[in-house]
């Protein structure tokens, strides 16, 4: 049976597309791996992510991919293989779970590596379904009834086992921290977990960085001046997923018409709060791609997070426009980005998109900095 997910057809093929596109094959790998998944034989798991170095550039990267048996890509433990030619060296590789708190953005701080953004996957999201694309909730759980971080209780357990497994005093090294949930019942619950967890994080743990909700459950002007006024700086990250097919792709509690969420993100941002959007490429065709993320630069503090579709489930892949079944759908869907965002101060960010369009370059100039 054929991979729908196999969209490069060659390393060969890889190098010219990166002619035709000025795009670099480094990239065209990567956004390649994220969509086909990996075979890692080693962890019966549906996801794992490791580190890993791609020969054509002296740079790491992390990826979270879908552990797939069929995949022309390999992990046999120390190197990363296409169509069983290594092409990067690999670190050993771990279950991706559903529940994760984990770091990113890396720095040397007193010859220790320290982590300066955060994730915490806080409301057991194990029990969150209904939105097609995803399937966090089949995933498994490393702390099992842990993932349910809704108490001051249960979130200061886990921050202190963080903690001790991280080597840190506190979390006054950290910049971020990004709080991605299942769906509560209604807003009131989850503007009432948010101040939750600044009120914990702030005051328990030394926390003095960003506190960044990703979600669309924050619609009324009342909660946002409300994070606005205690939860100082602030972003939110509106799970917008898609601007086709809405009503078949997300759950009810998600479907904030487009025009409401850029009313939302146009307030916070007038409240000094920081917006942005998530977004999965390969779900709507290219030329209303390009029609309605233009109608968002003026609400956008920073760039958009643009992730590309995998296959959590069997099945999936046919949720993709039939445009975005090859590689070329991608790489123009980069140059629509370029060319909408060139006259703005905004870039994408590597290390916080593991599975998005850029990883070396944008707009013809190369992406420096952290990028895990």
């Amino acid at each position: 049976m054929k991979n729908k997910n196999a969209f490069l057809e060659s390393l060969e093929h890889a190098f010219e597309l990166e002619k035709k596109y000025d795009v670099p094959a480094v990239d065209i790998l990567l956004i390649s791996l994220n969509m086909e998944g990996v075979n890692y034989p080693f962890l019966d798991s549906k996801r794992v992510r490791f580190k890993m170095s791609p020969y054509l550039i002296n740079e790491e990267f992390y990826l979270a991919l879908t552990n797939t048996k069929d995949s022309r890509w390999t992990h046999n433990g120390k190197k990363l293989l296409f169509e069983k030619k290594p092409i990067a060296d690999a670190e050993l590789a771990e279950n991706d779970t559903c529940d994760s708190t984990y770091f990113r953005k890396f720095v040397n701080i007193k010859g220790h590596k320290i982590g300066t953004e955060m994730t915490i996957n806080s409301n057991n999201r194990r029990k969150c379904s209904g939105c097609k694309f995803c399937g966090t909730y089949q995933l498994n759980s490393a702390k099992g009834d842990e993932d349910d971080l809704t108490s001051p209780l249960k979130l200061r357990k886990r921050i202190n086992h963080v903690l001790i497994n991280e080597k840190l005093e506190d979390l006054s090294y950290v910049r971020g921290i990004s709080i991605v949930t299942g769906c509560f019942k209604n807003e009131k619950e989850t503007l009432e977990h948010i101040l939750m967890l600044n009120d914990v994080l702030k005051n328990n743990y030394n926390f003095k960085g960003e506190l960044k909700y990703m979600g669309s459950q924050m619609t009324s002007l009342k909660s946002l001046k409300k994070i606005a006024e205690y939860v100082n700086p602030a972003t939110i990250a509106m799970t917008i997923e898609c601007f086709t097919r809405r009503d078949q792709m997300l759950k009810p509690k998600k479907r904030v018409s487009l025009e409401k969420s850029r009313e939302i993100l146009n307030s916070a941002k007038a409240l000094g709060i920081g917006t942005t959007i998530l977004y999965i490429q390969g779900l709507d065709p290219l030329d209303i791609f390009a029609e309605e993320i233009k109608k968002y630069i003026p609400v956008l503090t920073n760039f958009p997070i643009i992730n590309t579709m995998q296959e959590y489930a069997p099945g999936q892949a046919d949720l993709r426009h039939p445009s975005a079944n090859k590689i070329d759908y991608y790489l123009n869907a980069r140059k629509i980005l370029e060319n909408i965002f060139k006259d703005k101060n905004l870039k994408p960010k590597v290390w916080q998109d593991y599975r998005g369009l850029f990883f070396t370059k944008y707009n013809g100039e190369k992406l420096n900095g952290i990028k895990i």
